[in-house]
């Protein structure tokens, strides 16, 4: 049988566990929520940097659009609209190197999934600028049934 000093020495040690493992929580707690904060703004902020690249993204696909429309250009105006599409595709594979850095990092994680498939839709609309550009100027041209499209367009 134990003795009176035997319990409480038993009790003493649990008293001492039990004031260290709740204090410690205590201060672990403070700090995991300190942390929990800071990841939440880390990812706020990654959300806006995203959304800020696409907007930047679809304002130059509007850019790009306008000069779609334009006609009459002489040999030095096709020149530039080549070194456009040849720099916009440099830009549209830096920007897909990013997505792809994105989605594996994050979209299977549901972090900011929604600001990253967005973004990416715009990294295809600027594809899809990129293309018309180049058909525009350089391929559609040549072809006869286009030219004679554009020929009646242009008397009406």
């Amino acid at each position: 049988m134990l003795t009176c000093e035997s319990n409480i020495d038993k009790i003493s040690q649990t008293f001492e566990k039990v004031r260290s493992l709740s204090y410690n929580e205590k201060r672990n707690f403070i700090s995991t929520e300190e942390s929990i904060n800071t990841l939440l703004d880390t990812i706020n902020e990654l959300k806006q940097s995203v959304n800020s690249k696409k907007q930047t993204i679809d304002s130059f696909v509007g850019i790009l659009e306008q000069i779609t429309w334009l006609n009459d250009l002489d040999e030095t105006c096709l020149i530039k609209i080549n070194e456009i599409i040849s720099l916009s595709r440099d830009f549209h594979a830096t920007l897909i190197r990013y997505y792809n850095s994105l989605a594996e990092n994050l979209i299977a994680k549901g972090i900011a999934r929604r600001e990253i498939q967005n973004f990416k839709l715009s990294i295809d609309d600027l594809k899809e600028i990129i293309e018309d550009l180049e058909s525009v100027f350089f391929y559609l041209p040549k072809m006869p049934d286009f030219q004679e499209t554009s020929r009646i367009l242009s008397i009406i």
